[in-house]
């Protein structure tokens, strides 16, 4: 993942990650968040490519729900 410019002072910024607590299908469970920090302000921003990443780390760590599932 490379770095963006941040909108504000236009410096780039690196990924970070960190573990969050998250409800999916009535479970909690924890995953890491991606995104991008501006070290200056403090301000997080994602892309659609973060974003399809956090959204893998939920469905890939989901319990899966058991009326999805057949025998």
């Amino acid at each position: 993942m490379k770095p963006i410019a941040s909108p504000y002072t236009g410096q780039e910024m690196p990924v970070k990650s960190r573990e969050q607590a998250i409800t999916f299908r009535g479970k909690q469970f924890t995953a890491p968040r991606y995104y991008y920090l501006c070290e200056t302000t403090g301000e997080e921003f994602t892309t659609a490519e973060l974003d399809e990443m956090n959204l893998q780390e939920i469905y890939s760590g989901a319990i899966p729900d058991p009326d999805l599932i057949s025998a």
